[in-house]
């Protein structure tokens, strides 16, 4: 085993900080001790723009970080440092070459400012670079009374490098992930109607405001125990049957269509309106290839809210007229032009020049593709949701 690489624990401590945040301090405290320090920190980010995306420190204040970040630009070190991407360095032992530059160092009002008071003196430290300016750096000091870093200590250090590299891209990319999950799923917030993602067993992986409020009420439908209830046990098992059914022929390629159930209510003479329907890899416009079975999207209506027409809705989502949202929507149920304009009680001219006005809005080039993106979209689904053709529990 290499003599330099760095101890299991301390790399443990490292990875599992990629996906935990709350572990990074414990993993600064660690590095300080094992090279015997006062004080370590890592700063990631933009140097060139003076901002940090992400810092972690141990015994030393995060605002002294913060602001040798905005100041860095002004550091006489920094083109030294430039010289050292990839590699680690003692600091002093670099300078001790360059009076001229230690001279301009203490002289600088960035360490008289910052560095003086803090009893921090001894330097090692590596740098990781992205392409450009944007990368990261972990150091670790000593006081002005200790001894130096020896060259074996720095050997160790250089030896963490690799693998705070392949940290720092993983976290990185988890960081992405996330943004966009959120971003996905703050979408779904924004919906007239509540949306429940969960398994087939209806243990809940996310539901949106308004499925929130809906079950709040406790009517009809509820989150419990991190599943989805309904009033009476008969009904939670339709509605279990329903979900494992959708899953099963999703997982077989026999059906993608869902399934609709309505549940009665204490409160209200009118039931809620669910569709049950899978997500797949198979399924489009919600292609989800890492999932490794499918899970189903309950989408509930609750006649009793406040609800936009399908009419308002296309006119919101496509910047339509009353006129062009009402012959888009006969349009979706199937109706020709022809039909559609005798339907509104208008000539056929007339909705042919709506049409093209509806084609320009929603950039599409044809009936077909007109109705697939309305039929994907959530007018269709509340449309579908609150069809007469939905079971009854």
């Amino acid at each position: 085993m290499d003599a330099n690489a760095p101890p299991v624990e301390l790399l443990d401590l490292l990875y599992e900080a990629v996906s935990d945040d709350s572990q990074w301090p414990l993993f600064m405290q660690r590095v300080a001790e094992h090279f015997d320090s006062s004080a370590s920190f890592f700063i990631c980010g933009d140097m060139a723009e003076e901002a940090m995306s992400f810092s972690a420190q141990h015994g030393i204040d995060p605002a002294l970080l913060d602001s040798y970040a905005k100041q860095i630009q002004s550091d006489p070190r920094t083109a030294l440092f430039t010289q050292f991407a990839g590699r680690s360095f003692n600091l002093a032992a670099l300078m001790e070459h360059d009076p001229e530059l230690v001279e301009r160092w203490y002289a600088s009002a960035i360490y008289q400012e910052l560095f003086r008071s803090c009893d921090i003196e001894h330097l090692m430290a590596f740098l990781l670079p992205d392409g450009g300016a944007r990368g990261g750096a972990l150091g670790v000091f000593r006081p002005p009374t200790a001894k130096e870093y020896s060259e074996v200590e720095l050997q160790q250090f250089a030896a963490l490098a690799p693998h705070l590299s392949r940290a720092v891209k993983q976290q990185r990319q988890f960081a992405q992930l996330e943004e966009e999950r959120w971003a996905a799923l703050s979408i779904l917030d924004d919906l007239t109607m509540g949306v429940i993602i969960c398994e087939e067993s209806t243990r809940v992986l996310f539901s949106n405001r308004k499925a929130q409020q809906i079950a709040k009420k406790r009517d009809g439908l509820s989150l419990r125990h991190g599943e989805v209830w309904a009033n009476q046990q008969k009904e939670s098992d339709l509605l279990r049957a329903l979900t494992q059914g959708c899953v099963r022929l999703a997982q077989e390629g026999r059906g993608m269509q869902g399934q609709c159930l309505s549940l009665p209510r204490k409160q209200s003479l009118r039931p809620l309106h669910l569709r049950i329907m899978p997500i797949w890899k198979s399924r489009g416009h919600l292609s989800v290839p890492d999932l490794k079975r499918p899970v189903c999207a309950i989408y509930v209506t609750d006649p009793d809210l406040p609800q936009e027409t399908e009419i308002e809705l296309l006119q919101r989502m496509f910047g339509l007229t009353p006129k062009e949202a009402e012959l888009l929507s006969l349009l979706v149920a199937g109706l020709s032009v022809q039909d559609s304009a005798k339907r509104m009680g208008s000539r056929v001219e007339t909705a042919r020049t709506h049409l093209k006005s509806i084609f320009a809005k929603t950039v599409t080039k044809g009936q077909s593709e007109l109705v697939k993106l309305v039929a994907t979209s959530p007018a269709w689904l509340n449309h579908t949701s609150s069809d007469d053709r939905s079971l009854t529990a």
